[in-house]
């Protein structure tokens, strides 16, 4: 016997900024801990401020090259993580803290890879990053200039 219940019904919207924002703080954190701490190892540690850094920097030629590797390398490492686990998963471990998700159009890895492309932080790249921050503020439904060129989402699913 089966029983002919009503289906939940379920609608997708934009989550709060401050999830969005958390659940990327997260991701952070896990990917420093998984990625960023062999890269520890490489990258010389540089204290002092901006300036003393730049003069190190200059000095050091070769060690400039290595830092522009390792930080590309990092970068897409980077894209990678966001861009496999939103494509298979639909959602990275931070996201998937708050309850939101990614979903795309389209049913190919393309998609992900060119949303998350700002996260090389790299020229052009990192200026889409500064873009993307400005068009989650400005538009009503906090979408980043990376998710239309994407033509993914980054959604909450309510229960009604």
């Amino acid at each position: 016997m089966s029983l002919n219940l009503p289906q939940e019904r379920v609608f997708a919207a934009s989550p709060p900024l401050w999830k969005r924002f958390v659940a990327f703080l997260a991701d952070l954190f896990i990917l420093d801990a998984v990625i960023g701490s062999p890269f520890q190892r490489v990258v010389p540690a540089m204290t002092g401020g901006f300036g003393d850094t730049m003069e190190f920097l200059n000095a050091r030629p070769d060690i400039a090259v290595s830092l522009s590797l390792v930080m590309l390398a990092y970068g897409l490492l980077a894209v990678l993580y966001f861009s496999i686990l939103e494509y298979r998963l639909g959602a990275t471990p931070g996201k998937m803290l708050f309850g939101i998700s990614v979903r795309g159009e389209e049913q190919r890895f393309s998609p992900y890879i060119l949303r998350n492309l700002p996260m090389l932080l790299i020229f052009p790249f990192f200026i889409l990053l500064f873009i993307d921050v400005v068009y989650i503020l400005v538009r009503k439904d906090s979408r980043r200039l990376s998710e239309l060129i994407s033509r993914t989402s980054t959604v909450q699913y309510y229960a009604l």
